[in-house]
């Protein structure tokens, strides 16, 4: 019975991380989409320069 609350505990702790872990993730997936966004602005700017020429 004594090793139940450490056992709770590191439960908590292991979902804690993997929360964090999982939020660090999404958060990292937003910003690579976002940086594909960007880069796709500035592709038709590319085109537009190209066909002026």
């Amino acid at each position: 019975m004594k090793n139940k609350p450490y056992l709770i505990t590191v439960l908590l702790a292991f979902i804690i991380i993997t929360e964090a872990l999982y939020i660090a993730y999404l958060q990292y997936q937003i910003w690579q989409f976002q940086k594909l966004q960007q880069n796709d602005f500035q592709i038709p700017k590319m085109e537009n320069t190209v066909s002026q020429i």
